[in-house]
Protein backbone atom coordinates (compact mmCIF):
# COMPACT_ATOMS: atom_id res chain seq x y z
CA UNK A 1 0.00 0.00 0.00
CA UNK A 2 1.33 3.75 -0.22
CA UNK A 3 1.61 4.70 3.00
CA UNK A 4 0.55 8.10 1.68
CA UNK A 5 -3.04 7.48 1.29
CA UNK A 6 -3.70 5.45 4.08
CA UNK A 7 -5.11 8.47 6.26
CA UNK A 8 -8.08 10.06 8.53
CA UNK A 9 -9.88 10.48 5.37
CA UNK A 10 -9.60 6.88 4.44
CA UNK A 11 -9.60 4.92 6.78
CA UNK A 12 -12.26 5.88 9.54
CA UNK A 13 -14.21 4.67 12.59
CA UNK A 14 -17.56 5.49 13.68
CA UNK A 15 -19.76 4.55 16.35
CA UNK A 16 -23.08 4.51 14.74
CA UNK A 17 -22.91 8.09 11.96
CA UNK A 18 -20.62 9.80 14.83
CA UNK A 19 -17.68 9.61 13.48
CA UNK A 20 -14.35 8.88 15.89
CA UNK A 21 -11.57 11.08 15.72
CA UNK A 22 -7.78 9.42 15.75
CA UNK A 23 -4.90 9.38 14.43
CA UNK A 24 -3.93 6.96 11.50
CA UNK A 25 -0.84 5.33 11.06
CA UNK A 26 0.30 2.72 8.50
CA UNK A 27 3.65 0.33 8.91
CA UNK A 28 4.89 -0.64 5.58
CA UNK A 29 7.35 -3.39 7.44
CA UNK A 30 3.95 -5.13 9.30
CA UNK A 31 1.55 -3.90 6.63
CA UNK A 32 -0.57 -3.20 9.16
CA UNK A 33 -2.64 0.04 9.63
CA UNK A 34 -3.55 1.21 13.17
CA UNK A 35 -5.99 3.45 13.91
CA UNK A 36 -5.50 4.82 17.56
CA UNK A 37 -8.43 7.39 18.53
CA UNK A 38 -7.69 10.49 20.76
CA UNK A 39 -10.34 9.18 23.16
CA UNK A 40 -11.26 5.94 25.02
CA UNK A 41 -13.84 4.16 22.85
CA UNK A 42 -17.00 3.56 24.92
CA UNK A 43 -17.24 -0.02 26.58
CA UNK A 44 -19.64 -2.62 25.37
CA UNK A 45 -20.05 -0.75 22.09
CA UNK A 46 -20.38 -1.59 18.36
CA UNK A 47 -18.33 0.42 15.92
CA UNK A 48 -17.69 0.56 12.24
CA UNK A 49 -14.26 0.49 10.41
CA UNK A 50 -14.12 1.80 6.77
CA UNK A 51 -11.16 1.81 4.23
CA UNK A 52 -11.84 3.59 1.22
CA UNK A 53 -11.07 3.38 -2.51
CA UNK A 54 -9.06 6.47 -1.61
CA UNK A 55 -6.70 3.95 -0.32
CA UNK A 56 -4.70 2.88 -3.11
CA UNK A 57 -1.71 0.90 -3.88
CA UNK A 58 2.46 1.69 -5.06
CA UNK A 59 1.31 1.56 -8.39
CA UNK A 60 -1.37 3.63 -7.58
CA UNK A 61 -4.39 2.01 -7.89
CA UNK A 62 -7.18 2.49 -5.66
CA UNK A 63 -8.72 -0.49 -3.49
CA UNK A 64 -11.97 -2.08 -5.76
CA UNK A 65 -14.67 -0.72 -3.00
CA UNK A 66 -14.64 0.26 0.29
CA UNK A 67 -14.07 -1.98 2.76
CA UNK A 68 -16.67 -2.08 5.85
CA UNK A 69 -16.69 -3.94 8.71
CA UNK A 70 -17.81 -3.60 12.47
CA UNK A 71 -16.11 -4.72 15.93
CA UNK A 72 -17.93 -4.33 19.36
CA UNK A 73 -15.40 -3.50 22.30
CA UNK A 74 -15.36 -5.57 25.70
CA UNK A 75 -17.19 -4.70 28.54
CA UNK A 76 -15.45 -2.09 30.86
CA UNK A 77 -12.57 -2.78 32.50
CA UNK A 78 -11.93 -2.47 36.09
CA UNK A 79 -14.37 -1.90 39.06
CA UNK A 80 -17.49 0.87 38.87
CA UNK A 81 -16.65 3.60 40.76
CA UNK A 82 -17.73 3.62 44.19
CA UNK A 83 -21.18 5.32 44.41
CA UNK A 84 -20.97 8.25 47.12
CA UNK A 85 -24.65 9.14 46.80
CA UNK A 86 -25.25 12.55 48.76
CA UNK A 87 -22.73 11.70 50.16
CA UNK A 88 -20.35 13.38 47.52
CA UNK A 89 -22.30 17.11 48.69
CA UNK A 90 -20.00 17.40 50.81
CA UNK A 91 -15.97 18.12 50.99
CA UNK A 92 -15.82 16.67 55.04
CA UNK A 93 -18.22 14.55 56.32
CA UNK A 94 -18.58 13.18 59.75
CA UNK A 95 -20.18 11.62 62.61
CA UNK A 96 -19.18 12.74 66.00
CA UNK A 97 -17.07 15.85 65.81
CA UNK A 98 -15.47 18.09 63.58
CA UNK A 99 -12.47 20.30 64.94
CA UNK A 100 -10.53 22.59 63.03
CA UNK A 101 -7.19 24.02 64.24
CA UNK A 102 -5.58 27.22 62.53
CA UNK A 103 -6.25 28.75 59.08
CA UNK A 104 -8.12 25.87 56.72
CA UNK A 105 -10.01 27.20 54.02
CA UNK A 106 -12.35 24.37 53.12
CA UNK A 107 -14.02 24.73 49.66
CA UNK A 108 -17.54 22.32 49.82
CA UNK A 109 -19.89 21.94 52.74
CA UNK A 110 -19.12 20.14 55.69
CA UNK A 111 -21.53 18.11 57.36
CA UNK A 112 -21.91 16.25 61.09
CA UNK A 113 -25.03 13.88 61.86
CA UNK A 114 -25.27 12.17 64.55
CA UNK A 115 -22.67 14.77 66.36
CA UNK A 116 -23.38 18.28 66.89
CA UNK A 117 -19.91 20.02 67.96
CA UNK A 118 -18.07 21.79 65.18
CA UNK A 119 -15.32 23.85 66.28
CA UNK A 120 -12.83 25.89 65.23
CA UNK A 121 -14.80 28.33 62.17
CA UNK A 122 -13.63 30.48 61.91
CA UNK A 123 -10.28 30.75 62.26
CA UNK A 124 -11.06 28.28 59.70
CA UNK A 125 -13.32 29.18 56.59
CA UNK A 126 -15.86 27.30 55.27
CA UNK A 127 -16.93 28.26 51.55
CA UNK A 128 -19.92 26.26 51.41
CA UNK A 129 -22.67 25.26 54.23
CA UNK A 130 -22.48 23.96 57.64
CA UNK A 131 -25.10 21.39 58.87
CA UNK A 132 -25.46 19.79 61.83
CA UNK A 133 -27.74 16.77 63.38
CA UNK A 134 -30.81 16.72 63.21
CA UNK A 135 -30.11 17.90 59.27
CA UNK A 136 -32.20 15.14 57.79
CA UNK A 137 -30.44 15.50 54.75
CA UNK A 138 -26.86 15.19 56.26
CA UNK A 139 -27.93 12.34 58.28
CA UNK A 140 -28.94 10.55 54.70
CA UNK A 141 -25.44 11.45 53.33
CA UNK A 142 -23.73 9.99 56.76
CA UNK A 143 -25.99 6.88 56.23
CA UNK A 144 -24.24 7.20 52.21
CA UNK A 145 -21.30 7.56 53.14
CA UNK A 146 -21.10 4.30 55.16
CA UNK A 147 -22.81 2.60 52.98
CA UNK A 148 -20.02 3.97 49.88
CA UNK A 149 -17.18 3.00 52.90
CA UNK A 150 -18.52 -0.55 53.37
CA UNK A 151 -18.50 -1.30 49.73
CA UNK A 152 -15.09 -0.07 48.72
CA UNK A 153 -13.82 -1.97 51.72
CA UNK A 154 -15.51 -5.05 50.87
CA UNK A 155 -13.68 -4.92 46.99
CA UNK A 156 -11.17 -7.10 46.32
CA UNK A 157 -8.17 -5.26 44.89
CA UNK A 158 -6.55 -5.37 41.46
CA UNK A 159 -3.91 -8.59 41.39
CA UNK A 160 -0.21 -7.50 41.40
CA UNK A 161 2.62 -7.79 39.27
CA UNK A 162 6.12 -8.42 40.51
CA UNK A 163 7.99 -5.22 39.90
CA UNK A 164 10.63 -7.48 38.67
CA UNK A 165 10.50 -8.64 35.02
CA UNK A 166 14.21 -9.50 34.68
CA UNK A 167 14.47 -13.21 33.49
CA UNK A 168 11.36 -13.14 31.81
CA UNK A 169 10.13 -13.60 28.11
CA UNK A 170 7.03 -11.61 26.66
CA UNK A 171 5.56 -13.16 23.43
CA UNK A 172 5.34 -9.76 20.57
CA UNK A 173 2.44 -8.57 19.69
CA UNK A 174 0.90 -10.40 16.73
CA UNK A 175 -0.36 -8.55 14.19
CA UNK A 176 -2.69 -9.49 11.35
CA UNK A 177 -2.75 -6.94 8.40
CA UNK A 178 -6.44 -6.68 7.18
CA UNK A 179 -7.00 -7.86 3.85
CA UNK A 180 -7.84 -4.79 2.22
CA UNK A 181 -3.94 -3.42 3.17
CA UNK A 182 -1.79 -6.41 1.44
CA UNK A 183 -0.30 -5.40 -1.45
Amino acid sequence: MDPLTITALTFTVKQGTTPVTGIVLYNDQTLAALFTPTVDLLPNTTYTATITTGAKNTAGVPIASNDVWSFTTSAAIGQVPVNLGSAANYAILAGSTITNTGLSIIDGNIGLSPGIAVTGFPPGICNGAVSVYPDPITATAKLDLTTAYNDAAGRIGPSLVSPELGGTTLPPDSITPHPALLP
